[in-house]
């Protein structure tokens, strides 16, 4: 589901660039002022349609363990394999919350990221760091837009709720227990 719903958005992005494009093409054409905005766009567009190929991650990760690396591939989320001392490499922006981190580094706009330190987060919303890594996983990842239609602060309060030590387990009565936006 989550390669369709990509592709899906791949083919769109690559079509409104190629319309930013033409609608470009036509101002220059015309001699009218090329707006800051129409570059953007086409960038934004640009940027939303690029894949790195299976080719290229295959050849990446063969590399790597020829380095003497140890890689594992992650079919979903990787929040919930992360082990001490573990470097992650993803495409997405998803909020990195992994049980072996102290600090979380949440991309915003531009390029930017927040800098939060772990401790503080955890004493802040009174959960744990189990709760936290499941939280991570439910909010904005690449299968629901937070627990389905909910914000931040709903979705701590059902996090908040949760009782365990088994962070898959949890997530996946989260999830399941949400209606499918596909």
């Amino acid at each position: 589901m989550t390669h369709a719903y990509r592709e899906k958005n791949r083919a769109g992005a690559l079509t409104l660039a190629h319309e930013s494009i033409v609608k470009l093409e036509d101002r220059m054409e015309r001699n009218l002022r090329v707006r800051k905005q129409a570059l953007t766009t086409i960038n934004k567009n640009l940027k939303e349609a690029f894949y790195w190929f299976l080719a290229a991650r295959c050849s990446f990760t063969e590399y790597l363990r020829n380095k003497q690396w140890t890689v594992r591939e992650n079919l979903t989320e990787a929040d919930l394999a992360t082990k001490p001392e573990d470097a992650v490499i993803s495409r997405d922006s998803d909020v990195l919350v992994y049980g072996t981190i102290s600090t979380i580094w949440r991309p915003i706009s531009r390029g930017r990221c927040l800098v939060y330190d772990v401790p503080n987060v955890l004493a802040t919303l009174n959960i744990s760091k189990i709760q936290l890594t499941v939280l991570g996983v439910v909010s904005k990842n690449d299968y629901n837009s937070n627990i389905y239609s909910f914000g931040c602060i709903t979705n701590s309060g059902i996090i908040i709720s949760l009782e365990g030590n088994d962070a898959p387990a949890m997530v996946e009565s989260v999830l399941d227990s949400q209606p499918s936006r596909y």
